[in-house]
């Protein structure tokens, strides 16, 4: 396109007849067209470049943001199998028998201060019944 409208300029430089045309011109008119020519080119492969990077740039974050909800999903199943596997465990490993009487001697337990209670009352009780008997005699 650029060469054809050299080549007109030159035929109407030529027919018009106000203007001579010169080596030096044509030269000149020449080098300006290729400095045109490569400096669209250049303007033209730097925007497609320009444009192929923010399309993977985007792309990248797109990518990047979608392995980060990825990972805390995956993190948060691992850790709730890893818990519940750990609970079937324990519990796989503690016998029913100890089950038991862990919850007897909790038991036990609960019901050791009233029974202490009951056991020093009785004791009183039981020396004060005594001491009433060594009297009457």
């Amino acid at each position: 396109m650029k060469t054809i409208t050299l080549g007109l300029l030159v035929m109407l430089l030529g027919e018009s007849g106000a203007t001579t045309a010169t080596e030096a011109n044509i030269d000149s008119a020449i080098k300006q067209l290729l400095k045109d020519t490569a400096r669209s080119v250049v303007q033209r492969e730097t925007r497609e470049r320009v444009h192929v990077a923010a399309e993977s740039i985007e792309k990248a974050k797109n990518l990047r943001e979608s392995i980060d909800r990825a990972s805390a999903a995956s993190e948060k199943q691992v850790l709730d199998a890893a818990r519940e596997s750990a609970e079937g465990q324990l519990k796989a490993a503690v016998p029913e028998e100890i089950k038991q009487t862990a919850k007897a001697v909790n038991h036990q337990v609960k019901n050791a201060p009233k029974s202490a209670v009951e056991a020093v009352k009785n004791k009183a009780r039981q020396e004060a019944a005594e001491k009433a008997l060594d009297l009457l005699r």
